[in-house]
């Protein structure tokens, strides 16, 4: 049983109560609200602290960074200076092929165009072991290689004049005729033959 009677109007008791709700709504944004901004700052300060950390750490580990790159500009350079020197070698080696291909030419020039070389090869020739009772020496240190030609001529007589023109360069050690035998070409009978050359270089 009622102990009371709400004599308000119903439009009026409608108002109040959306008050109420909004008063309540309002109350309870404003306490979340509150909430997440906490939150929001603790993360803030936490992050803040974290890149003050960083910055630190990244001062400290400069000097190192600074070496790092320094040992990284020196690597950089000495591979620059090796690819340099290989290049020179590279260069010395190919040099002396090159002066023997002129010479190769114009003693086979002196033929009168009788000879054709047809094959050029130039190898190391192994040093033989020493035995250690060699008496030292002042001449410079040399390498020695053996060049190999090859190819065809007219006639016997056409080798022979171009072996003894390599001989008249002075500059090959040892010129051999190894091997000069029959054969047939285009025009007619010809020669086969095989020169072996023994060619010394000083050491750098």
């Amino acid at each position: 049983m009622k102990s009371h009677i709400n004599l308000l109007p119903r439009q009026f008791r409608q108002r109040l109560l959306f008050r109420t709700r909004i008063i309540q709504w309002s109350l309870a944004w404003t306490l979340s609200l509150i909430a997440g901004t906490g939150v929001l700052s603790v993360k803030y300060f936490q992050l803040d602290a974290m890149r003050h950390m960083l910055a630190a750490k990244q001062r400290e580990s400069s000097p190192i960074q600074t070496i790092g790159a320094e040992n990284q500009q020196i690597r950089n350079r000495l591979a620059e200076l090796k690819a340099r020197q290989k290049l020179l070698l590279d260069a010395e080696r190919t040099r002396q092929p090159l002066q023997l291909v002129g010479l190769i030419s114009r003693s086979a020039r002196k033929t009168g165009g009788r000879l054709k070389v047809e094959n050029f090869t130039l190898v190391p020739i192994p040093k033989a072991a020493g035995t250690g009772t060699e008496a030292k020496s002042d001449k410079p240190s040399t390498e020695s290689y053996r060049l190999t030609l090859k190819g065809t001529a007219l006639d016997f007589l056409a080798v022979t004049h171009f072996v003894v023109a390599l001989r008249d360069t002075d500059v090959f050690r040892q010129v051999k005729l190894k091997s000069s035998t029959d054969t047939h070409n285009s025009r007619g009978s010809a020669r086969e033959y095989r020169v072996e050359c023994v060619v010394e270089r000083p050491v750098e």
